[in-house]
């Protein structure tokens, strides 16, 4: 029988592996998305670099896969003017950029898959706002 501080060291051990991991993942997204567009940001974005702008969150989902970790990731796109055709480029340019993508790092094993991209609409009629979902797939290395 394993002593009981050996349970309490093993579950922090997993519990720090799970935050190493989710911290690779946004550093990876964060990275990804920067190779497009300067304003990029996590959870907020900042008045000051509204627009263009992007945002993104990740929400953990349990689909009871146990050999990997599965998120949604939600990519809200915003742009300012009458046209829709910067916001829809911008959504066209996200979803290329990541759909079906594998991405092995060195910590994690993430396989991104589109879920689907919708218009939000906005009291001014000058902002135009896409959301962005994936079902990330995390694997450990």
């Amino acid at each position: 029988m394993k002593p009981r501080h050996f349970h309490l060291l093993t579950k922090e051990i997993t519990k720090t592996m799970a935050s190493e991991r989710t911290n690779d993942l946004k550093k990876l997204i964060q990275t990804k998305l920067k190779t497009k567009y300067d304003n990029v940001f996590f959870e907020q974005g900042q008045q000051s670099k509204m627009f263009p702008s992007v945002v993104y969150n990740l929400r953990s989902v349990d689909l009871g896969d146990l050999s990997r970790k599965d998120y949604i990731l939600e990519i809200d796109v915003w742009t300012k003017g009458e046209s829709t055709y910067a916001i829809d480029n911008m959504t066209d340019i996200i979803c290329d950029l990541l759909q079906a993508e594998n991405l092995p790092q060195t910590t994690i094993l993430p396989v991104f898959y589109l879920i689907d991209s919708r218009a939000i609409l906005d009291e001014d009629k000058e902002i135009n706002h896409r959301l962005i979902r994936f079902q990330v797939q995390l694997y450990d290395v």
